[in-house]
């Protein structure tokens, strides 16, 4: 009877704390730019519970805020088709990249027909989202819209027999960001990005020690 209850219990906290249907983003592998104009740029790792289902494909609504301006670069975007890491590979219709309206800094990106995915069963998806900064220092923040799933953020997921699937989504919850990402919620993170000089000075520090720890 004991073994029954503790069973019992044990079911019900599983049903409690791991979600029937769910997927997890998380912003990863954030490259700073070093010079007005550069590239900045960060990867999304999708992660789906359960796993019983392999993703199909991706579509987002990202709005972009700060004292300066990102500039959507669709081309280095779409440089990951070649990794089958990413949900781009072997996508013949590439990257929908545009602003959703001239000025609004909300910007939609996803995976164009005819393919819409990525081709077979996978459990992680990696999106990148790549910008060309203006040289202006500050906070920018990257807010995902998880209002309207249907419309502006949705992951697919297809198994057989093609049972297609959109789970609600994520981000993680709690202190799992590190440096640049300084602030983290449920639907938004804020990178720091430094003066280019500050960061030049930075990175020549950086070498010195090594030179010296080598000598």
């Amino acid at each position: 009877m004991r073994v029954m209850k503790a069973a019992m219990l044990a079911f019900v906290f599983c049903c409690i704390t791991v979600p029937a249907g769910a997927v997890v983003i998380t912003p990863s592998d954030v490259v700073l730019p070093t010079s007005p104009g550069g590239l900045f740029s960060f990867d999304l790792v999708v992660k789906k519970f359960p796993s019983s289902f392999g993703a199909k494909g991706c579509t987002s609504t990202v709005e972009v805020s700060g004292p300066g301006i990102l500039t959507f670069n669709k081309t280095r975007s779409a440089a990951v088709s070649s990794d089958p890491s990413y949900w781009l590979y072997q996508n013949s219709g590439g990257v929908v990249a545009q602003e959703t309206s001239p000025g609004s800094k909300k910007y939609e990106f996803g995976d164009g027909p005819p393919d819409e995915g990525i081709l077979g069963a996978k459990d992680t998806i990696v999106a990148r989202y790549a910008f060309n900064w203006d040289g202006t220092e500050g906070l920018y923040s990257f807010t995902f819209d998880f209002e309207n799933l249907n419309e502006n953020f949705v992951f697919v997921f297809v198994g057989p027999p093609q049972n297609y699937v959109s789970y609600p989504l994520k981000l993680p919850q709690g202190n799992w960001y590190s440096d640049p990402i300084v602030d983290a919620d449920k639907s938004s993170f804020t990178v720091a990005i430094p003066e280019p000089n500050a960061l030049i000075l930075f990175v020549l520090g950086g070498s010195i020690l090594l030179k010296k720890r080598k000598t």
